[in-house]
């Protein structure tokens, strides 16, 4: 890049370069692991290279799902809105994590009690890559009042609703050693 005097002023002054953009369109080239989106803006040069480019894009998510028959993950990608496709697509193939390490029959028994699939519905993007992986899984949960919770090596789901027969995992994270007192809401305890 070469930045020109255009005349002939023998001025002290100095050039600012607010912002600089460069496009290289290529042709006949796959990415077969990426989606590439390209975005043209008008306006002045002003207006476009002094804010933040963010951009709204109608898009479909393709993820993998679970079998509920044969118990097992299909790796194939298909378009979904599901939250516990996207949960576990994320998980799986953009975290690398073992499907053993986390409760997919849980969660997908979640997603099958919603009274409307539309309260399951997950349409976001991340746009930061640098985002941790529980915080976009909590995120994604989100959207159907789901929460999860590590037990042991695997990661479980519940979901924040009123229930006849309440459950209750003890764990150090919610027990006093003294005298070992159980830290709990509106839960009888029994110990066996």
């Amino acid at each position: 890049m070469t930045i020109e005097r255009l005349d002939n002023s023998n001025d002290a002054n100095v050039v600012t370069l607010m912002a600089i953009h460069a496009v290289n369109v290529r042709e006949n080239v796959v990415y077969p692991e990426d989606t590439i989106a390209r975005i043209t803006i008008k306006g002045s040069n002003d207006s476009n290279s002094n804010r933040e480019q963010k951009y709204n894009m109608l898009a479909q998510r393709h993820t993998i799902s679970y079998d509920r028959t044969t118990g097992g993950v299909d790796y194939t990608l298909r378009p979904s809105r599901s939250f516990a496709d996207a949960i576990l697509h994320e998980w799986v193939v953009v975290g690398k994590q073992d499907v053993a390490s986390i409760d997919v029959a849980a969660l997908y028994a979640i997603a099958d009690s919603l009274p409307d699939a539309q309260l399951g519905y997950f349409d976001y993007t991340f746009s930061d890559e640098k985002q941790p992986l529980g915080e976009r899984i909590a995120t994604i949960a989100n959207v159907a009042r789901v929460d999860g919770n590590n037990i042991g090596d695997v990661l479980t789901f519940w979901r924040d609703e009123k229930v006849t027969n309440p459950d209750a995992v003890f764990a150090r994270s919610n027990m006093f050693w003294d005298e070992y007192k159980v830290a709990s809401a509106n839960v009888s305890t029994r110990w066996l």
